[in-house]
This record gives C-alpha cells, sequence and structure tokens, in this order.
C-alpha cells in the first residue's frame, strides 16, 4: 500500500524533500527520522486554506465543525486522481526559512 503524507508547511517539505542539502542538527535529526519511517517521495502540499487540520483553529465551535465540508469531507482536490494531486517541486530556489536553517555553522 502506498501512503500520502500532506503538509501546508513548505519549509518542511523543502527540509524533507531536499535529500542532498545538510541542514542544522535539530532539523536534520528530524528530517533523518521522517525519512526513515515515510519515503521521501511519498510527501505532497496542501495549502493553508485546502488543509482540514487547520479548520478548528479558525474559531469554530462544534456545530459548525459539523457544517464544515472542508473538515468533515477534506479538500474537495482529494477525490482527484493520483495525477491531478498537488505536490511541491523542489527546485533551485529554496524558501527563506530554508536557507537559515542550512548548516552553515553548528
Amino acid at each position: 500500500m502506498k501512503i500520502t503524507c500532506w503538509s501546508d508547511s513548505e519549509v518542511a517539505l523543502c527540509w524533507i524533500r531536499g535529500i542532498d542539502k545538510e541542514w542544522k542538527h535539530f532539523v536534520q535529526n528530524r528530517v533523518k527520522e521522517i525519512r526513515s519511517l515515510i519515503p521521501v517521495e511519498s510527501w505532497r502540499y496542501c495549502s493553508t486554506d485546502d488543509n482540514p487540520a487547520d479548520v478548528p483553529s479558525r474559531g469554530m465551535n462544534s456545530s459548525q465543525l459539523v457544517e464544515n465540508t472542508l473538515w468533515m469531507m477534506g479538500p474537495v482536490w482529494l477525490s482527484q486522481r493520483k495525477e491531478e494531486l498537488k505536490s511541491i517541486v523542489i527546485t533551485e530556489h529554496l524558501p527563506e526559512e530554508c536557507l537559515t536553517e542550512m548548516t552553515a555553522k553548528n
């Protein structure tokens, strides 16, 4: 069975998928553990607006949550075919937060 993991953090995905990069010790240790559990290619990007895990933190009460489609069903695009699903592509351009975490001086 193939596993797909989702994150709304481009920085975290940059760390996880940036295989040829070396991060500061704390980040590197976490990334190493994540990579030992889940293949790098299994990680995908989900925008914050499409992240059902963020819905409760937007000030909704329980009756509003029950009626919230994103919370109950997930993002609409999640039910699309695999080829159409959003994924983040790591390019030569790294988010600024990634650059500051790269090992320069540990």
